[in-house]
């Protein structure tokens, strides 16, 4: 999984080898530093391409320095997503109070 940062957004799941398109919305989460960089992801307990939809509920995961580091999310069928950033002194700010992830058809 890959998404661009933002309050809206755009990303792509990989599941069982094809890429689908997404978007998504309600986020804050933006990625801190001077060159930028990736949020990427791992899907966790998806079985059904359409269980990927849905509200995700985000909580910071953080590092010694108590940075923000990453962030675990979850939806109501089960699916969890592991976000993280790609770069170096580089932090992510998680602002969402609930993400809607649609996917694009």
């Amino acid at each position: 999984m890959r998404l661009a940062t933002g309050a809206e957004g755009k990303g792509t799941l990989i599941f069982q080898g094809w890429e689908y398109p997404f978007k998504f919305s309600g986020a804050k989460i933006s990625v801190t530093g001077a060159e930028g960089g990736d949020i990427v992801g791992e899907v966790f307990n998806l079985h059904t391409l359409s269980d990927i939809e849905g509200t995700y509920f985000p909580k910071a995961e953080f590092d010694e320095a108590n940075r923000v580091t990453g962030v675990w999310a979850h939806n109501d069928k089960g699916v969890t997503l592991h976000m993280n950033i790609q770069g170096e002194n580089m932090g992510i700010i998680v602002g969402a109070k609930g993400a809607t992830v649609t996917l694009m058809r």
